[in-house]
């Protein structure tokens, strides 16, 4: 038989978080199967892999490719999997694995009643590593729980209650039915992940259980300038590439929710990439402020107005003051919120 849940786990230079991952998943949960993709790692990363799939041959299914990025090791491991539904979850981040074990028993219960859920939603926690602490990303005030519902029923949600990669687990057949195809050589195309579906989701389950653990504060994980200066491209073109997918009138004409759900994660993707270009600060990065922002509004002047009155809009000042006070106020809500 095929298993219930496929864990995809994209491998990139992670062989010191692999223990910690893999021990935390293998022989515990019963249908599972972890597939991991090593992208080209030049560490031991891959011998480790292989190692885990010669002791656990019918959990753990590696792979190796010459390195395509992040989205080029999802799409791998979308192609290989043989799970009903799909997890993706990076090597160096964790899960709980008693909540685990409780949402593949629902998921199993589920399909045997006929349920057809295309989105299963769990919380996910922020886990600093400087500083130990942990905050959790609940969506017990957006929707409802421990039942299958649809968009409809999806309520107004509060400021943190985002679709993020890190709380969805989708039926895998929809995100092949959806035609998703990640860009290569890119980081941050975990929204498209995130997204690019949603359109395709009919039926949705949420289970108010911490399962995915988000580790912050590692090694290049930072959002210095140096660092943001590196990966600003990819982050654009992600911004870019949602944009593209969807039709905000059309979205609206289809389910409101959902609407409303794809336009807060798009004004959040403004608002980084905004605040990213700001935190630049170089004639370029202000260009490039500015022409992401007139990329949208030509592309879907009815998203663009939406989200101009989010705060992507709120953050996009066109003053040097206006600048410097967007960036104080981004990095004052991250000490409070600890997002990044």
């Amino acid at each position: 038989m095929n298993p219930t849940l496929t864990i995809a786990m994209p491998c990139y230079n992670t062989q010191a978080y692999l223990d910690q991952c893999f021990d935390s998943l293998l022989d515990k949960v019963a249908g599972v199967e972890i597939v991991a993709i090593d992208d080209g790692s030049t560490d031991g990363t891959w011998a480790t892999l292989q190692d885990y799939a010669q002791r656990w041959p019918e959990t753990a299914r590696v792979f190796h490719q010459e390195n395509a990025g992040w989205g080029g090791a999802i799409n791998h491991a979308i192609a290989e999997a043989r799970g009903t539904f799909l997890l993706v979850l990076d090597s160096d981040d964790h899960l709980d694995v008693d909540i685990l074990a409780q949402i593949v028993s629902k998921l199993e219960e589920l399909e045997a009643d006929g349920a057809q859920v295309d989105l299963f939603v769990s919380n996910f926690v922020y886990d600093h590593v400087l500083d130990h602490t942990a905050r959790q990303i609940s969506y017990r005030k957006m929707m409802p729980r421990d039942e299958v519902f649809t968009w409809k029923d999806v309520g107004k949600p509060g400021i943190s209650e985002y679709f993020m990669m890190h709380a969805i687990t989708y039926r895998t057949q929809i995100l092949r039915d959806s035609g998703l195809r990640l860009p290569e050589h890119a980081a941050y195309m975990d929204s498209i992940f995130t997204l690019h579906p949603l359109p395709y989701v009919r039926n949705i389950y949420y289970m108010d259980a911490d399962l995915y653990y988000y580790l912050i504060g590692r090694e290049g994980q930072s959002i210095e300038v140096d660092v943001l200066e590196k990966h600003i491209d990819e982050q654009l073109l992600a911004t870019r590439t949602v944009i593209d997918d969807f039709d905000y009138q059309e979205l609206c004409g289809r389910d409101p929710r959902l609407a409303n759900s794809v336009a807060r994660y798009i004004s959040a993707m403004m608002t980084v990439s905004t605040i990213y270009l700001f935190k630049i600060n170089t004639p370029e990065s202000i260009r490039q402020c500015k022409e992401i922002w007139a990329y949208l509004k030509k592309h879907d002047r009815a998203m663009h107005r939406q989200v101009s009155r989010s705060l992507a809009g709120l953050v996009n000042r066109h003053t040097a003051l206006g600048r410097t006070c967007a960036r104080c106020g981004y990095d004052l809500t991250n000490k409070v919120f600890k997002f990044a």
